[in-house]
C-alpha cells in the first residue's frame, strides 16, 4: 500500500495493525495536510457484521464534533474495501503511559480524565454510547490535549443492536456488570469503564484480572466482587480520585454518577464525593494485574464473542500511531490552579472528619494499607520545596521560566529553591535526547551539598547559568527532596561523570521511576519547549 493513492490521499507509511484491520499514514493531497487512514482487513469486508461495525464507527463520528474526540474526516469504499480517514496526532496511550510509568501521577490523571469527561459528556448528550472506553483508546497528545477513540462498537441510543443477542461485546477487563450480562446499557455503563479506566492509570494495576486468564472469571468478578481500594495498591492516590474512581464503578448504575458532567465535577473540584459502598472490600493485589483470590467456577464459561482481553484494533494501533512522548508534568507549585491536588489532602482531613454521610464510606479505606502514607503527612507546610525557574535570553530579556514556556539555544536559565527544612535535595534535567544530567548535587554548578539547611534560598548554578545544547524539542527539571539520602539517586548521579548517551538516557528512565514514586508534596517538575 505505500505508495499507492485512495482517493485523493497517498499513502506514505505504515503505523500499525490490529484484528480488524491497518492504520497508514497519508497524505491528502487536496488539503496537504496529514491523516491516518483505518482500512477494513479484505478478508473480512465479505463479513456483513463487521462491515455494518467499520461503517458504524464512521457514522457515529461524523456525529460528533469535540476537542477531546478524535475527528473524522471521511469514509470511503474503493475496490470492495472500506476506509475511514481520520485525524492523525502525536502522543500517547493511557496503555502506554501505565506500561512507562506504572501508576501515572495524579497532577496528570485530573487534567487527562476532565477532558475526556467533558468529552463523553458531549458523546452522551448527543446520544452515543462508546462501549468500549479504556486506557488504550484514550490519546494524551503532545500538548498535554486528549482524544477519546474508536468509536467502532459505539451505539447510538435508541438504535438496533449490532450484535445477537447473548452476545457481550466490549473490553471484558473494563465493562461493566449490565454491559456483561448484555442488558440494555446506557449512558452510565461508559461511567463504569472509565472509573476502571481511572483506577488503572492511577494504580497501574486493572481491578479484575485472572491468574488463569479466564474470561468468565473475570466477568464474575465484574459482577460479584467489590472493587478494591485504590489506596491499598497505590497509597500517593488522593482521596478525591479515590472516590470518584468508587463511585464511578459501582455495581448498581443507579448509584454511581449519573453523568459525566457529575464525574468531571468530582474531579475538578479536588474534593472527596459520598460513596455507597459495601463495607467489605476484597483481598489487594497479590502482584501485577492479579489478585490474590479468584473466583470458583460451578459452571462452564458462556460462549463470548469479542471478550477478548483489550487489545482490539486501535490498541494495538495506536501505540505505533503515537511516536512522541508526552511528559505532561505540573510543577509543584503550580498544582493548585488546575487540580489543587498537592494542597488538598490536609484541607480534606478537615472537611470530611465532621461530616456525617462520609461515614460510612470509612471501610472502604482500610487502615493498614493507607498507613504508608502517615509518615508524608507533614505538620510543617506542605510545599517542603519552594522553587522557582527565571530565563536569560541572548537579547537581555529576563523573567519566569513557566511551565510550557519557550526558550531557544541562545537562551540560559537558573533555578532556586528553598527548603522549608533540613532536605536532602535531588535536581536533574533530562534533555530533549532523554539523556540525563545532574544538577545538585554536582560541584560544577554549586559548592553546597547535602543535606541543605531549611530557610534559605539557594540558586543554581551559583554565579552562572545552564545553557542549552543545538538540539530541538522538550527539556525536563526534576526535583525531589527528602528527609533521608536517596541512595539509588546518589549512585545514578555517581554513574553519570563517565556515562555515554546511551548509558544516560537509561539512567533516565531509572530516575523517573524513582522520582513517580515519590511523594507529590516532595516532588516537582517542569517542562519548555527547546526551540
Amino acid at each position: 500500500m505505500i505508495g499507492q493513492k485512495i482517493s485523493n490521499y497517498q499513502i506514505t507509511a505504515k503505523l500499525g495493525e490490529g484484528g480488524m484491520g491497518v492504520v497508514y499514514k497519508a497524505l491528502d493531497l487536496t488539503l496537504d495536510r496529514e491523516v491516518a487512514i483505518k482500512m477494513l482487513t479484505p478478508e473480512l469486508t465479505k463479513e456483513p457484521e463487521l462491515q455494518s461495525r467499520f461503517h458504524n464507527e464512521a457514522k457515529v463520528n461524523a456525529k460528533l464534533n469535540h476537542p477531546a474526540i478524535i475527528t473524522l474526516y471521511n469514509f470511503l469504499i474503493e475496490n470492495n474495501t472500506f476506509f475511514i480517514v481520520m485525524e492523525f496526532v502525536k502522543g500517547k496511550t493511557g496503555e502506554e503511559m501505565v506500561n512507562e510509568l506504572g501508576p501515572v501521577p495524579h497532577q496528570k490523571l485530573a487534567p487527562i480524565f476532565t477532558q475526556v469527561t467533558s468529552g463523553m459528556a458531549y458523546a452522551h448528550k448527543q446520544g452515543v454510547i462508546h462501549r468500549d472506553i479504556k486506557p488504550s483508546n484514550i490519546m494524551i497528545i503532545d500538548d498535554g490535549t486528549v482524544r477519546v477513540m474508536d468509536f467502532g462498537i459505539a451505539r447510538i441510543m435508541g438504535s438496533q443492536r449490532m450484535t445477537s443477542t447473548g452476545v457481550a461485546v466490549g473490553s471484558i477487563l473494563y465493562m461493566s456488570p449490565e454491559q456483561i450480562k448484555n442488558l440494555n446499557v446506557d449512558h452510565r455503563s461508559d461511567i463504569y469503564a472509565l472509573g476502571i479506566t481511572l483506577f488503572e492509570m492511577a494504580t497501574g494495576k486493572v481491578p479484575f484480572d485472572s491468574q488463569t486468564g479466564s474470561e468468565y472469571e473475570i466477568m464474575q468478578m465484574h459482577m460479584e466482587r467489590t472493587i478494591p481500594s485504590p489506596k491499598s495498591i497505590y497509597p500517593h492516590i488522593p482521596d478525591f480520585i479515590e472516590k470518584a474512581i468508587l463511585k464511578a464503578t459501582q455495581k448498581d448504575p443507579n448509584v454511581r454518577f449519573q453523568t459525566m458532567d457529575e464525574f468531571k465535577a468530582a474531579l475538578d473540584s479536588g474534593k472527596p464525593v459520598e460513596v455507597s459502598t459495601p463495607a467489605s472490600s476484597p483481598p489487594p493485589f497479590a502482584g501485577k494485574g492479579t489478585i490474590t483470590e479468584g473466583v470458583k467456577l460451578e459452571q462452564p464459561p458462556p460462549p463470548t464473542s469479542e471478550a477478548k482481553k483489550p487489545t482490539a484494533l486501535i490498541a494495538g494501533i495506536v501505540g505505533v500511531l503515537l511516536v512522541a512522548g508526552i511528559g505532561f508534568f505540573f510543577f509543584n507549585k503550580k498544582e493548585p490552579a488546575p487540580v489543587e491536588a498537592p494542597t488538598q489532602p490536609s484541607k480534606q482531613v478537615e472537611q470530611t472528619q465532621p461530616t456525617k454521610p462520609i461515614e460510612p464510606t470509612k471501610p472502604i479505606q482500610p487502615a493498614q494499607p493507607i498507613e504508608p502514607i502517615k509518615p508524608t503527612e507533614p505538620t510543617q507546610p506542605q510545599n517542603v520545596l519552594n522553587s522557582k525557574f527565571f530565563y536569560h535570553s541572548s537579547a537581555g530579556d529576563s523573567g519566569d521560566l513557566k511551565e510550557g514556556g519557550v526558550l531557544t539555544s541562545s537562551d540560559n536559565y537558573y533555578l532556586t529553591i528553598e527548603p522549608q527544612g533540613q532536605a536532602y535535595v535531588y535536581i536533574a534535567q533530562v534533555d530533549t535526547a532523554g539523556a540525563i544530567y545532574h544538577l545538585f548535587p554536582n560541584p560544577d554548578f554549586s559548592g553546597k551539598n547535602n543535606p541543605l539547611k531549611g530557610g534559605e534560598s539557594l540558586r543554581f548554578p551559583e554565579k552562572d547559568y545552564f545553557f542549552l545544547d543545538e538540539n530541538t524539542g522538550k527539556e525536563y527539571i526534576y526535583l525531589i527532596s527528602s528527609d533521608a539520602p536517596l541512595g539509588k539517586l546518589d549512585e545514578i548521579f555517581g554513574k553519570l561523570g563517565a556515562a555515554d548517551g546511551s548509558m544516560r538516557k537509561q539512567l533516565a528512565g531509572e530516575f523517573k521511576k524513582i522520582f513517580n514514586q515519590q511523594d507529590s508534596k516532595k516532588a516537582a517538575s517542569l517542562w519548555f519547549w527547546h526551540r
